[in-house]
């Protein structure tokens, strides 16, 4: 039986970048369990690999980011995606020529630390048909539970920062 929550994770810039350029709807990626490594050896949640795991991510986005690493793999790869997205934000219309511009100034100029990491706490109920269920094939391990979120408000949240 699935649990009450959902988990994501996400850096600190990119929920604030979603606030103030991209209407306030999140579009993320989550998982039915913060830690695989906790959960039962036969349970398909004990299959989701370190790189899907909500904990391990969680703790190397914040170890890269702590440690200002500038040539993170995954800071990379969370810019590239933000990128993407106030390109997509831009082509839709939803931000101009000028917020376009700043936006994307601020990801090249910004510090590693504001990649950090926040955890966010998603109550299942009230999801209905909103919560997708990613194909095994875009899935980090097939055996394991993906989901998507398209248009998640901040209301419909928690955003949490821990040690």
């Amino acid at each position: 039986m699935p649990g009450p929550l959902l988990y994501s994770v996400n850096p600190r810039i990119k929920y604030h970048f979603v606030e103030k350029y991209g209407g306030g709807v999140h579009w993320i990626w989550c998982s039915e369990t913060f830690d695989s490594g906790a959960a039962a050896s036969l349970s398909p949640l004990a299959s989701i690999p370190p790189s899907s795991n909500p904990k391990d991510l969680y703790q190397r986005l914040k170890s890269d980011a702590n440690r200002r690493d500038r040539g993170s793999a995954l800071i990379d790869q969370k810019r590239t995606s933000l990128i993407n997205s106030v390109v997509r934000w831009h082509t839709d219309g939803q931000i101009d020529d000028a917020g376009k511009v700043e936006a994307l100034a601020t990801i090249d100029l910004v510090d590693s630390y504001e990649w950090r990491p926040l955890l966010y706490l998603i109550p299942r109920m009230g999801l209905g048909a909103r919560l997708v269920v990613v194909p095994p094939g875009m899935r980090a391990s097939p055996l394991g539970c993906e989901y998507q979120i398209h248009d998640l408000g901040k209301e419909e949240f928690d955003a949490i920062e821990f040690d």
